[in-house]
C-alpha cells in the first residue's frame, strides 16, 4: 500500500463514522470495510 492509498482509507473510514485504528488493523489483516450504500434522490 501506499501513502495516498491509506490517506483516502482513513479519510473514507472518518465519512462512515468508523473506528479508524480498528478498521486499518482488519484492512491490513485482509478484512475490507464495507460502507453502506446511500442512494440519494435529486
Amino acid at each position: 500500500m501506499n501513502f495516498y492509498r491509506v490517506r483516502e482509507f482513513i479519510s473514507t473510514v472518518k465519512k462512515h463514522d468508523r473506528p479508524v485504528l480498528s478498521e486499518l488493523k482488519g484492512a491490513f489483516q485482509g478484512k475490507s470495510l464495507m460502507p453502506m450504500a446511500v442512494h440519494r434522490v435529486p
